[in-house]
């Protein structure tokens, strides 16, 4: 027989002392029945038999404290921000995220594909970060989501899917613009007939849960390498995905505008025989590496 303990952590407040903090824990179960054998009325151990029958179960947590079960305060649920000025947001869709690419390298987020395209989306992020499996503050947050929100999800590293058909519909029903997901999404079909751009780790049939453990609403967020807070603006087009500040996006768009309403013109010019390499002085600084003869 394999006994295993749960493990007791004293902690204190300035208001209390709580006896002990009964911690979430994960137990692999070795029992040919694949149950759960307790050892006696003492809750604090568990009694595992053998041989190998795995099986994952879930110890949640909870307080204890003179006798009676008290809930800890694992959720955080910030003011949903000031949404960015809708004319700002909407020229945003004006530009490319690949063209701020020629000029910067922060503030953009990595690594995540589009359900579809051609895509493009923009708006004010709207941040929630989860505790690996438990989804209860998406689905609070989905609930909160306004036109012209982006709704930005952070998983920390988990690879299953947090955001379905439902939690889909709901977004699109408030008015969302569209999704970034650090993790995965299902239902995939129903999501792209909703028409809501999702941009995400990809797809994954293993889901989170309501399990009521943490999570926190309207807080920094990372998300393919780069901070999201509540309030950015997020843009997202088929080449990618950036994250600005309101006060620079007029500055930005301006720069960009210019940048890309000179293409057409050097479109015509290459057709006509000049060259790209002198254009862009990639030709000066290309001959300037060459070894001399």
């Amino acid at each position: 027989m394999k006994k295993f303990s749960l493990s007791s952590t004293k902690q204190k407040t300035s208001e209390r002392t709580i006896a002990s903090t009964y911690i979430l824990c994960i137990h692999w179960v070795h029992t040919p029945s694949r149950a759960l054998i307790p050892a006696d009325t003492n809750h604090d151990s568990m009694v595992l038999t053998s041989p190998p029958a795995p099986i994952l179960t879930l110890q949640s947590f909870g307080l204890f404290a003179g006798g009676h079960s008290e809930r800890t305060l694992m959720f955080i649920d910030n003011p949903m921000p000031v949404q960015i000025d809708d004319g700002r947001r909407k020229s945003l869709l004006e530009v490319q995220t690949s063209t701020l690419g020629h000029l910067r390298d922060h503030g953009f987020v990595l690594g995540l594909t589009p359900n579809y395209r051609p895509i493009a989306f923009a708006g004010t992020a709207v941040t929630v970060r989860l505790p690996h499996l438990d989804s209860t503050a998406l689905h609070v947050a989905a609930d909160k989501l306004r036109p012209g929100d982006v709704l930005v999800v952070e998983q920390s590293g988990d690879p299953r899917s947090c955001f379905g058909g439902m939690v889909a519909f709901t977004a699109k029903t408030r008015g969302a613009e569209g999704v970034i997901l650090a993790g995965a999404m299902n239902d995939f079909d129903e999501v792209l007939e909703l028409g809501l751009p999702v941009y995400s780790n990809g797809v994954s049939a293993r889901t989170t849960r309501i399990l009521g453990v943490e999570g926190s609403i309207n807080v920094p967020v990372t998300v393919g390498g780069c901070i999201v807070e509540p309030g950015d603006a997020v843009v997202a087009d088929s080449d990618g995905i950036a994250v600005l500040k309101e006060d620079e996006i007029d500055e930005v768009v301006e720069i960009l505008k210019q940048k890309e309403g000179a293409e057409p013109d050097l479109k015509s010019r290459i057709s006509a025989g000049h060259s790209l390499a002198e254009w862009s002085g990639a030709a000066e600084q290309f001959m300037k590496g060459k070894p001399v003869a």
